[in-house]
């Protein structure tokens, strides 16, 4: 999602992290059901494609 601050979540500190996905939490949850089924929809998606992606040897080392 574009104009959220996603900086957070790459912290160090737990705290910070958890903050991070708490804010884009809310910002999801508080757009309209449109957009929430569309953000539902890609990160969908994107499960599929790290599922089959994550099965070769080879492309385990760009994941893990």
């Amino acid at each position: 999602m574009y104009g959220i601050d996603y900086s957070g979540y790459n912290s160090n500190d737990r705290k910070e992290r958890i903050k991070a996905i708490t804010k884009v939490a809310n910002e999801i949850l508080t757009e309209n059901d449109e957009t929430q089924q569309k953000f539902c929809d890609v990160v969908t998606q994107m499960q599929k494609v790290f599922a089959l992606v994550s099965i070769f040897f080879r492309s385990q080392r760009y994941f893990f």
